[in-house]
Protein backbone atom coordinates (compact mmCIF):
# COMPACT_ATOMS: atom_id res chain seq x y z
CA UNK A 1 0.00 0.00 0.00
CA UNK A 2 1.18 3.85 -0.75
CA UNK A 3 1.97 6.03 1.94
CA UNK A 4 -0.35 8.33 2.19
CA UNK A 5 1.66 12.29 2.09
CA UNK A 6 0.51 15.67 2.28
CA UNK A 7 -0.52 17.02 -0.63
CA UNK A 8 2.92 18.63 -2.83
CA UNK A 9 0.97 20.18 -5.71
CA UNK A 10 -2.37 22.02 -5.03
CA UNK A 11 -4.63 22.56 -7.95
CA UNK A 12 -3.21 20.03 -9.97
CA UNK A 13 -5.73 17.62 -11.54
CA UNK A 14 -4.83 13.85 -11.81
CA UNK A 15 -5.98 11.13 -14.25
CA UNK A 16 -4.74 7.98 -14.30
CA UNK A 17 -5.80 4.83 -16.39
CA UNK A 18 -4.11 1.48 -15.76
CA UNK A 19 -5.31 -1.49 -18.12
CA UNK A 20 -3.38 -4.70 -19.02
CA UNK A 21 -2.04 -3.17 -21.81
CA UNK A 22 0.22 0.02 -19.99
CA UNK A 23 -0.65 2.84 -17.88
CA UNK A 24 -1.44 6.75 -18.36
CA UNK A 25 -1.27 9.64 -16.49
CA UNK A 26 -2.17 12.58 -17.27
CA UNK A 27 -1.97 16.07 -14.88
CA UNK A 28 -4.05 19.21 -15.75
CA UNK A 29 -1.90 22.35 -14.11
CA UNK A 30 -0.72 26.01 -14.99
CA UNK A 31 2.97 25.37 -16.16
CA UNK A 32 2.64 28.84 -18.34
CA UNK A 33 6.11 29.84 -16.49
CA UNK A 34 7.66 26.51 -18.18
CA UNK A 35 10.50 27.18 -20.66
CA UNK A 36 11.82 24.56 -22.88
CA UNK A 37 15.07 23.18 -20.34
CA UNK A 38 12.53 23.33 -17.70
CA UNK A 39 10.20 20.89 -20.16
CA UNK A 40 13.34 18.84 -20.93
CA UNK A 41 13.96 18.58 -16.91
CA UNK A 42 10.40 17.77 -16.36
CA UNK A 43 10.20 15.36 -18.99
CA UNK A 44 13.33 13.58 -17.56
CA UNK A 45 12.14 13.31 -14.01
CA UNK A 46 9.11 12.42 -15.00
CA UNK A 47 10.61 9.37 -16.63
CA UNK A 48 12.21 8.62 -13.63
CA UNK A 49 9.76 8.74 -10.99
CA UNK A 50 7.59 6.44 -13.56
CA UNK A 51 10.43 3.85 -13.63
CA UNK A 52 11.02 4.16 -10.07
CA UNK A 53 7.07 2.98 -9.39
CA UNK A 54 6.77 0.27 -12.42
CA UNK A 55 9.62 -1.20 -11.52
CA UNK A 56 7.87 -3.51 -9.34
CA UNK A 57 5.98 -4.96 -12.12
CA UNK A 58 8.99 -5.60 -14.54
CA UNK A 59 9.95 -9.01 -14.08
CA UNK A 60 12.97 -8.92 -16.90
CA UNK A 61 16.56 -10.24 -16.66
CA UNK A 62 17.94 -6.47 -16.90
CA UNK A 63 16.62 -5.68 -13.53
CA UNK A 64 16.95 -8.69 -11.83
CA UNK A 65 13.80 -9.68 -11.74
Amino acid sequence: MAVSTPCQTPGAMYTTHITPAGVTVAVTADLTSLDAADAELLESQLHNVVELVLQRWWHTPEVGG
